[in-house]
């Protein structure tokens, strides 16, 4: 209600479309922006709620909405094993019986990897796009 009723959206992707001067800059203040909150929430709340307030300015920078989507994803499932926050490093925690260190130490090279792809989905859209075009092309 109070996102809706102030205008939120509007206010807010204004101000992106103001400020920022490229897609590969929104795209990298994107994968920020879900890489941080995914490190303290989780993915179906920050779609919901983030989802709705970014999606007016996908047009401004000329991104698929579907690219968006997977780049969201791809950003907040990152976060989710990236120390020190990373949920899943918490329950690696509980179930191995080993320490953040431990379990942090042993999650960093798929983290790299991870990143790694991030970048490549993010910059390289026909790589998310691929397989959705095929759909509704009928090819």
């Amino acid at each position: 209600w109070f996102i809706t009723t102030r205008q939120l959206p509007a206010l807010i992707s204004g101000w992106i479309v103001e400020t920022v001067s490229s897609a590969a800059t929104f795209l990298l203040l994107i994968m920020a922006i879900f890489f941080v909150a995914g490190c303290f929430m989780e993915l179906v709340a920050l779609m919901i709620i983030l989802g709705p307030i970014l999606a007016p300015t996908l047009s401004a920078f000329g991104v698929d909405p579907i690219h968006f989507g997977i780049i969201c994803v791809m950003a907040a499932q990152v976060s989710y094993i990236t120390p020190p926050f990373g949920l899943n490093l918490f329950v690696t925690m509980n179930m191995t019986k080993k320490g953040l260190w431990e379990v942090g130490r042993s999650a960093l090279p798929y983290l790299i990897i991870l990143i790694i792809c991030m970048f490549l989905i993010a910059f390289v859209p026909e790589l998310s796009l691929w397989l959705p075009s095929l759909m509704s092309t009928g090819a």
